[in-house]
């Protein structure tokens, strides 16, 4: 009883380190790129309508053991409430749970020692505790199927008294679950090898959803499919036209497509919607500096500086402002700047070397 009263807390603190160290690699949901519509929506949400989403995902896991649902992503259209078949269904998970867990810790049954880790990382991924970044991430998904795998041998074990014919018939079933599962195994991993035939199934699935319209546009765009891209990101801002992060995506495939003007356009809502939007601000001041717009490269740099006063783009991008005006020498003490702070930024070595006609390193220390 100790120990799995223990236990919760103690896993409680490992998972949060490894959600902050290891997951955010998986999510790039910094607050700097406003990660709207694929970090996870019960976020912005208020204790009434988060109730129901994370009782939902007590569903969500516990089917994801026994016959999973295979998407990348997991985020709904829209939320479930406090009338929907998941809510339901995972209020019933959550109650047998509690129900069987008191009577193995009052039988001092070691199931409940699966039981509680099952339990504690609920508290986690539901957000009942406190809200993670992820919402129904299949990464998360171990700690259940490790609780069920550990009830599953139990039930093993018990039939290991029975006769004979009743262990040949565990034997058999366990035989032939192992075979049907390595197939689809092999399928579902070529499906996940390949990003964009991953977005696309996901597409395929959940048709109309803008977060999946989201992550295939942007799978997309990483596959120099641009137009299709850009179809797809429209599509899904009709469904959500304060997103900034599908904004975001629509303008850099415009901007590398060579529509410069709805790329313009699109970071200029971003600043519309976000006025401290330090990509949005940059971009816009880089386009600036190409078209010699010097007083609105000078208000964009201006509004990235004070969101991000050292960033290595913003000092390059200042630089640049100053050749367009005709200070060199200013530029060229920017630039040392920016490669003593920054001294493998591609961008500034090129400038610097552009500009005074001698590898940087011959004269900024590293």
């Amino acid at each position: 009883t100790g120990v799995c009263l223990g236990l919760p807390a103690l896993y409680y603190v490992w998972a949060q380190r490894f959600v902050a160290d290891i997951l955010r690699y998986h999510w790039a949901s910094t607050p700097s790129l406003g990660s709207d519509l694929t970090a996870n929506p019960m976020l912005s949400m208020g204790w009434s309508e988060r109730i129901p989403g994370a009782l939902s995902l007590v569903w969500f896991y516990t089917r994801q053991v026994f016959w999973p649902d295979l998407s990348y992503c997991h985020i709904p259209a829209s939320m479930p409430t406090a009338t929907s078949l998941a809510t339901i269904l995972g209020i019933v998970v959550l109650v047998v749970m509690l129900l069987v867990l008191a009577y193995a810790l009052y039988r001092h049954h070691w199931l409940s020692l699966a039981l509680t880790l099952a339990l504690g990382q609920l508290l986690l991924v539901t957000g009942l505790w406190r809200t993670p970044t992820m919402y129904a991430s299949n990464l998360l998904v171990f700690p259940f199927t490790m609780a069920a795998a550990m009830g599953l041998a139990s039930a093993i074990a018990r039939s290991g008294r029975l006769t004979v014919r009743g262990r040949a018939v565990v034997a058999v079933s366990c035989a032939a679950a192992l075979f049907l599962m390595a197939p689809a195994v092999l399928r579902v991993n070529t499906r996940w090898f390949s990003t964009p035939r991953l977005m696309a199934s996901d597409a395929n699935r959940q048709w109309g959803n803008p977060a999946v319209m989201y992550n295939y546009g942007s799978a997309l765009i990483q596959a120099g499919r641009y137009d299709h891209a850009i179809d797809l990101l429209n599509e899904a801002l009709d469904q959500r036209p304060l997103s900034i992060e599908i904004r975001r995506k629509l303008a850099m495939a415009y901007h590398q497509r060579g529509n410069f003007i709805p790329a313009q356009r699109h970071y200029q809502e971003i600043v519309y919607l976000s006025p401290h939007d330090l990509y949005a601000h940059k971009e816009l001041a880089a386009m600036a500096i190409a078209q010699h717009d010097i007083d609105t490269a000078r208000q964009h740099i201006m509004e990235a500086k004070a969101a991000h006063p050292i960033d290595p783009d913003v000092m390059c991008y200042e630089s640049l402002l100053d050749i367009l005006v005709g200070d060199k020498e200013q530029a060229r003490l920017r630039l040392q700047s920016l490669l003593t702070l920054y001294p493998d930024h591609v961008r500034g070595r090129y400038e610097y070397k552009k500009l005074v006609g001698t590898d940087p390193s011959d004269s900024v220390g590293r």
